[in-house]
């Protein structure tokens, strides 16, 4: 089976080889991104990063080491172009396999995580229409999720399927309050993917705003 990927801009993942693997037979065409954000994650997952601020047991040189491998970590996936990537990836490899840190298994461990197909961590940086993470689709599940949680009380397919449509509408008009980069902060999905809205797109937010009218219901 092939899927057609006139539509498909770009496919996201961890880069896992089974995903991979599928991804390659369906859509051999199609640019792959490893979100850098959930390599951070699990680099803090292995390396422990947040002992750092509230641990009360690691020496300060301890806490150097994880604060100097955690650095080098993001500079090498935050990197502004391929090349300063490159470099910064080498720095990392070589303070991991020093002798100047006191963790060689951790830092190794969340070393090779990264390693680990690395090339498609720098995607982006050859496909402009593909950022660097999948946050903002992320971002799209955790709204999602408890809007499909109350559909099990749905009884009619057509119910679902109106409900769907418009839950997915009136999304692309939501805008992203709590977007940890400023350019997405405050914009909606369509805003971010480059349409322009005028500013009273909505005509009841214009009522509202400009006429100050409401609707109340009348009480009996």
């Amino acid at each position: 089976m092939q899927l057609s990927a006139c539509f498909i801009e770009g496919v996201y993942g961890d880069g896992d080889n089974g995903f991979l693997e599928a991804k390659e037979h369906l859509l051999p065409n199609t640019p792959f991104q490893t979100c850098v954000f959930h390599k951070e994650l699990h680099m803090g997952q292995i390396v422990p990063v947040k002992s750092v601020r509230i641990s009360k047991k690691l020496t300060p040189y301890q806490k150097h080491d994880i604060k100097s491998f955690q650095w080098l970590f993001k500079e090498t996936i935050y990197a502004s172009t391929k090349e300063e990537a490159y470099e910064a990836f080498d720095r990392l490899k070589e303070y991991t396999k020093s002798s100047a840190h006191q963790y060689p298994e951790k830092f190794m461990k969340a070393y090779r995580s990264l390693a680990h197909n690395f090339k498609y961590t720098l995607t982006h940086f050859d496909y402009p229409q593909m950022r660097r993470d999948n946050n903002l689709l992320e971002c799209f599940n955790g709204c999602i999720k408890p809007r499909l949680r109350l559909m099990r009380g749905f009884k009619k397919k057509e119910n679902l399927n109106r409900y769907l449509k418009l839950f997915l509408l009136s999304f692309r008009f939501h805008p992203l309050k709590e977007s940890r980069f400023d350019e997405r902060r405050g914009k909606s999905p369509l805003e971010v993917s480059g349409v322009f809205l005028p500013k009273y797109y909505n005509f009841l937010s214009f009522l509202r705003t400009k006429l100050h009218l409401s609707y109340q219901p009348k009480s009996t």
